[in-house]
């Protein structure tokens, strides 16, 4: 079969995906890798038979409707998948949402990180409930002792800061006001949403005052900050202009990042949850927290060494194990992480491929492909899509992807190399002990054979 994944931020998706490929290529399938912002261009060209789609939200409503107008089985596994919408919360994703903008009628599986969100969904989804699956995360299955061989990150033993300010710190949508726009268009309040937005910017310049006096204190300590995919770097990379001992690294996987750490420090980050799955000690600075904050985000707190006040955070970098022997970890992995992230035993990727597989191949040809490309999977086509639409046929969607990244720098970390591809299957391939080579490059257009962005990964024994 011919199965293309859907690939958004690769720093934090990129090695979920392969894992995945991986899997599906051993079995003889072809799998094609999808840039999100080049996909509605590519995939009418690439005759898929199952496309695994990073989430179906309102927004990408047209694109999975044109996935299955051209026989494509349309396969969801959301990369915000740990996360289970409070009752009464309005979110763009969710059972509600999905009946209350028709997407259901576009999705063949569901796949799910965990029991929790399962059950979740099950009573709430009109998905027939032989389509909803739990699988695990891809990505977490890098935290297993059997491909963390594979993870690699140049600096050892430092404190790990992890943050998650994308909100009102965004590196995609330009501006806060942009990403509260977002909030609002979702279905939120405009007083909660500038109640929201207040509340997280004041906790972001605390918890950057907090870390910079830190490291400051710390001088012969060295300090790791990992901004969230989706933030801005650069502001971190100014606020500790002044601290030498504080590097700002947003490549990579984080996982690679926690494996070396001595610990990690956050403020309602999801990262807690791999630091703990890997044996490391999350700890919260939940002497800044907010009551509203932690209840938007409970898991983090739930299992982190929590932070009473500065001088404690400080007396914990100093000797991370005497505090990590405090934290009860396999009780709150049990009690918290398992039903909401499945099994900690690295076969995530297995199982995503297992439900993949027995979906078979496409039962419809595919027609006015042409148009569908130009259109970039939307039903009501903007002239700069348009624009995209055209040109991605007339020199080719690998072009167009490259000319973007240079006109919007901001967008130069959602592409990735074939030798960075290439690299990391490699590693993959030697952790299994599988001697299997894969032949790497991009998908060519049918008609004028030019480079897409879109990239095509095939065992070749």
């Amino acid at each position: 079969m011919k199965i293309g994944i859907v690939l958004d931020n690769p720093r934090r998706e990129l090695d979920g995906v392969l894992i995945v490929a991986y899997h599906l290529m051993r079995r003889g399938h072809s799998v094609y890798v999808l840039p999100m912002y080049q996909q509605g261009y590519d995939v009418p060209w690439l005759d898929l038979d199952v496309i695994i789609v990073n989430y179906a939200r309102i927004n990408n409503r047209d694109f999975l409707a044109s996935c299955k107008e051209l026989g494509i089985a349309v396969v969801v596994l959301d990369n915000e998948g740990g996360v289970i919408p409070e009752e009464g919360v309005k979110t763009p994703y969710g059972p509600d949402a999905i009946s209350a903008n028709g997407l259901d009628q576009y999705i063949d599986h569901y796949l799910f990180w965990g029991e929790r969100q399962y059950d979740y969904f099950r009573k709430r989804s009109p998905i027939l409930p032989q389509r909803l699956h739990v699988t695990g995360c891809p990505r977490y299955d890098f935290c297993h002792p059997r491909w963390q061989p594979t993870l690699h990150y140049p600096w050892r033993g430092y404190v790990l800061i992890n943050t998650n300010f994308s909100a009102v710190n965004p590196q995609f949508t330009r501006t806060a006001e942009k990403e509260l726009e977002q909030f609002k268009s979702v279905g939120w309040g405009v007083e909660e949403t500038h109640a929201h937005f207040k509340e997280t910017a004041q906790l972001f310049e605390a918890y950057l005052d907090n870390l910079h006096k830190l490291a400051q204190r710390n001088t012969g300590r060295n300090f790791l900050l990992r901004p969230h995919p989706f933030e801005d770097y650069t502001v971190y990379e100014r606020r500790f202009g002044d601290c030498p001992n504080v590097r700002v690294d947003g490549s990579g996987s984080v996982i690679s990042m926690i494996r070396n750490s001595t610990c990690t420090l956050h403020i309602n980050c999801q990262t807690a949850v791999e630091t703990l799955m890997m044996g490391k000690l999350p700890v919260s600075l939940e002497y800044l927290n907010s009551d509203s904050a932690r209840r938007r985000y409970p898991l983090p707190s739930h299992i982190s060494y929590p932070a009473g006040n500065f001088e404690e955070l400080h007396d914990i970098i100093q000797t991370p194990e005497r505090y990590a022997k405090k934290l009860p970890a396999m009780a709150l992995y049990q009690e918290h992480i398992e039903p909401l992230f499945y099994k900690n035993d690295g076969q995530a990727g297995m199982r995503v491929a297992d439900i993949v597989e027995k979906v078979g191949h496409r039962q419809v040809k595919a027609s006015g492909r042409l148009v569908r490309s130009l259109k970039g999977g939307f039903a009501k086509v903007a002239v700069v899509r348009l624009l995209q639409g055209a040109l991605s046929n007339v020199i080719g969607s690998r072009c167009v992807s490259v000319l973007r990244a240079k006109l919007n720098p901001r967008r130069g970390t959602k592409y990735v190399t074939l030798d960075n591809i290439q690299q990391r299957l490699g590693a993959i391939s030697e952790a299994d002990s599988c001697s299997m080579k894969v032949r790497v490059h991009h998908a060519r257009h049918p008609v004028l054979c030019l480079p897409m962005a879109s990239i095509e990964l095939k065992s070749t024994g």
